[in-house]
Order: structure tokens, then sequence, then C-alpha cells
């Protein structure tokens, strides 16, 4: 899928010819955001969220740690592919 594909067009004039386009100022307010900073401001909003999404899911798995003393996903002291015991063992042998 195409960057340009995954955006609606942020062009609000659209096809319209530029003699008929209102220049800034004169129909609306002066500070209307343009096309490429949409743009730009979807895609911080998508890392933004993710980062926030990434944040509270370590912060979960924190707690459920720190309540249970397990790691989760079935990672333990002794069973797992990732315990620290069967990390140090493979790395011994």
């Amino acid at each position: 899928m195409r960057l340009r594909a995954a955006f609606s067009d942020l062009n609000l004039n659209g096809s319209t010819p530029p003699r008929v386009q209102p220049r800034l100022g004169e129909w609306g307010p002066e500070l209307v955001p343009s096309t490429g900073q949409k743009r730009r401001m979807r895609i911080w909003v998508g890392l933004v969220l993710l980062g926030a999404m990434l944040a509270l899911f370590g912060l979960g798995w924190y707690v459920y740690h720190a309540m249970t003393g397990s790691w989760g996903f079935g990672i333990d002291e002794k069973s797992g592919f990732l315990a620290p015991a069967a990390l140090v063992a493979s790395l011994l042998s």
C-alpha cells in the first residue's frame, strides 16, 4: 500500500481553479494548517498513540511481575526459552 493512499485528500480546495479559491484570511481564519502540516500531524499522532500503548503494556507487565513474581508468557526461572537459568545454561554449554 502506498503511503499516499493511506491519507485522505487533505487539500480542501479540490480541483477548483485557482481564481475561485479563497486566499488565506479572506473567508476564514488565517492560521489554517497546510496540507503538509496536516499529514505530519497525522503521523505524529499515530506515533504518540503507539508509544502510549507500549508504555501502558510495559506498566501492566511490570505490575503483573511485581504481584506474581512471574514474567508471564510462560517465562519463569525454570522453564521457557528466555528463562534466565536456561539462557545461562545455553551460553555456558
